[in-house]
């Protein structure tokens, strides 16, 4: 039973990207004490071909990875995705929005959210109390 489950899952998801097409690139989001570093996996992409805005606490993240079909050539397997993509994270940490960094390198692209003063963690003196 379930395996027809599974099988029908995996058809209707062909047909929605046959109607839709779109998909979600993975993600890894790693904080090193002054910066939030964010690495996207893109491949096949240009910088040129992706879009990163901050605003109100939130990184987005905006793209297409267009499809290249040849002309009158029938496709017999499909297993590579394509179609457009929107990403938002919303940030826990206040964020120094004009020293946001974005790099593409080897199919990853990187953004470097540097944090605000405010939101960089501190040392905190321990002084020694009067035994009075």
């Amino acid at each position: 039973m379930f395996g027809s489950l599974s099988e029908l899952s995996n058809r209707m998801q062909w047909l929605r990207e046959e109607l839709e097409p779109s998909f979600t690139p993975a993600l890894n989001v790693v904080e090193d004490g002054e910066s939030i570093i964010v690495d996207v996996e893109v491949p096949g992409l240009k910088a040129g071909d992706v879009e990163v805005s901050f605003e109100n606490g939130e990184l987005t993240l905006k793209g297409e990875k267009k499809y290249d079909a040849k002309e009158n050539s029938p496709v017999h397997r499909r297993e590579r995705v394509y179609g457009a993509f929107t990403r938002t994270l919303t940030l826990p940490w206040e964020i120094a929005a004009d020293k946001i960094t974005a790099e593409m390198k080897d199919g990853v692209l990187t953004v470097v959210l540097p944090k605000a003063e405010v939101a960089k963690p501190r040392k905190v003196a321990v002084k020694v109390a009067d035994s009075k």
